[in-house]
């Protein structure tokens, strides 16, 4: 296998590989049960440790290799890769408890969630590099189909089924602490980051993107008794100068419901008269 006729990569254009098992035995000194590390972040330094007995000037080859197939994906601006294979398969009982029960008191929960009719593997890894991007992001707890991700003072829950080909992220925000509708980048960085997953991947599947009402959550009402709105709904709305849009004959304020999409998070320019 002569892999400059895969990539014409610089690095990679004088290797030739003739044993396949060889190049196997590679990748699984790293994609391995045996290799343990925090929330799939593997750290270029570890290299030299986990291909010790490989030369160490084809360590740069191989990663580029591992990248080009999205084995691993690079991190902007960090020496270190995410690696969604080493990510624990099942999320911790605890925090499903505590994101997929009640809204707590006090808190504000902002819920999307996007619907696919199908989508292939390798989803949640190039949505987790993406998040993984945001800036000043911090990943608390990860798992192989979802992350729990904090923000200043904001905190998410993101995770991909690959059973329902569905999207769902929720943002919290603690109200003792403060609500400014133009303070919530989170939210708005989410979704950008799923938008533009979307773009660049799956442009050609149907997908349905739906809010939960926030009114509805604020209330403690069960997730299957929350009104549910369309982007389509939401937007007609905004676009015709609505205020608010109807919850069970209860109007429910759009910049409350969903300010990435009224734009309430762009901050408003005063002329001087």
């Amino acid at each position: 296998m002569m892999l400059d006729l895969l990539f014409g990569s610089i690095k990679m254009k004088d290797i030739i590989i003739l044993d396949a098992q060889w190049l196997a035995r590679v990748l699984a000194c790293i994609i391995s049960f045996k290799v343990k590390i925090d929330n799939g972040v593997l750290f270029y330094s570890q290299l030299t440790l986990f291909w010790k007995q490989y030369p160490e000037h084809l360590h740069q080859s191989m990663l580029e290799f591992m990248e080009k197939f999205e084995i691993v994906f690079p991190l902007r601006g960090q020496k270190a890769c995410i690696v969604p294979s080493l990510l624990v398969n099942d999320c911790n009982q605890k925090i499903i408890e505590e994101w997929k029960g009640l809204v707590p008191d006090n808190y504000v929960q902002f819920q999307r969630l996007y619907k696919f009719g199908f989508l292939p593997l390798g989803v949640f890894g190039r949505l987790f590099v993406r998040l993984m991007h945001i800036p000043g992001v911090i990943c608390e707890y990860s798992w192989s189909n979802g992350v729990v991700m904090q923000l200043d003072d904001q905190t998410a829950y993101i995770e991909y089924s690959p059973q329902n080909y569905s999207i769902l992220y929720m943002v919290r925000k603690n109200l003792d602490i403060g609500y400014d509708m133009d303070k919530l980048d989170f939210l708005v960085q989410l979704s950008q980051a799923v938008d533009s997953l979307i773009t660049t991947f799956y442009a050609k599947e149907k997908v349905t993107k739906t809010i939960i009402c926030t009114h509805c959550l604020m209330k403690h009402r069960p997730i299957e008794d929350c009104s549910i709105f369309t982007y389509d709904e939401v937007v007609k709305a905004f676009i015709s100068s609505s205020t608010s849009i109807y919850c069970q004959d209860e109007p429910v304020n759009l910049e409350a419901l969903a300010p990435d999409l009224v734009l309430s998070h762009l901050p408003i320019i005063k002329y001087l008269q």
